[in-house]
């Protein structure tokens, strides 16, 4: 396996635990995800190892449990998924490719967290546990309807790694930007970075991962990852502002 095999296979089992299912099952070296459709990551198979048994059996035990499930068959594939070759099998199964907001890949990033990180200001909060004005900021910076919000809270509860629930607000205590930091092996993960509509392009959300970041490094951290779909020009541009740079990709098949 090559260094950057090995990386994504590293960022891969932390993303992970930093982000729960509610269920999982484990499948020959695959894991499979149940979250009641909350988001795709936590509701798909993760391919994480080859195993003994041929990929085309697996792939029948697997639909067969998220149809048990009421869900769609889908699979998540990783830069270092295994086996290489599962892909053209699964298209040629009739899976496609899953489009979100006219793009079908997710790109994972990672920086070295150098130098000093600002904690942005007496107005950004980084708590130990969510609290209720961060679940409501999570609603209007994140775009999460109510349903989608009480599943995250119990995939939160199963949560194992430190984490660190950032709120920004304005001097009314009005949220601006939320977002959410994990904690394991000296990697910083992000998660849920958003901001309010009405607060949008005034730097808000760079205040808020800059006092993130501050956050992981006083923990330790050395390193951070994140992921953002590809073709989101605005969250590209506000990541490599923080020096962050694609070390891999992952994208859906899905059957319908």
């Amino acid at each position: 396996m090559s260094a950057d095999q090995t990386l994504n296979r590293l960022l891969w089992e932390l993303e992970l635990n930093a982000w729960p299912a509610l269920r999982q099952t484990l499948l020959d070296g695959w894991v499979c995800r149940f979250s009641e459709g909350y988001t795709g990551r936590a509701n798909s198979v993760m391919p994480l190892a080859g195993g003994a048994l041929l990929p085309e059996v697996k792939i029948r035990i697997a639909e067969g449990l998220y149809r048990s499930a009421d869900l769609p068959p889908m699979f998540c594939l990783h830069t270092a998924y295994e086996p290489p070759d599962l892909d053209a099998f699964l298209e040629r199964r009739g899976y496609r490719k899953r489009v979100f907001h006219d793009c079908t890949s997710v790109s994972i990033q990672t920086a070295e967290l150098r130098g000093r990180y600002d904690h942005g200001s007496p107005e950004l909060e980084v708590t130990s546990v969510p609290s209720e004005p961060w679940f409501d900021a999570l609603a209007t910076c994140a775009g999460c309807a109510p349903s989608s919000v009480a599943i995250f809270r119990r995939m939160l509860q199963r949560m194992v790694p430190e984490a660190g629930y950032a709120l920004l607000h304005d001097n009314r205590g009005r949220a601006l930007s939320c977002g959410l930091g994990v904690l394991e092996r000296r990697w910083l993960g992000l998660f849920t970075v958003g901001t309010a509509p009405e607060a949008r392009r005034r730097g808000h959300a760079q205040r808020l991962v800059e006092g993130l970041l501050s956050w992981g490094q006083a923990r330790g951290a050395n390193g951070a990852y994140l992921q953002v779909i590809s073709n989101n020009h605005s969250g590209n541009a506000l990541y490599r502002g923080f020096r962050f740079s694609e070390v891999g990709t992952y994208w859906y098949r899905m059957q319908d």
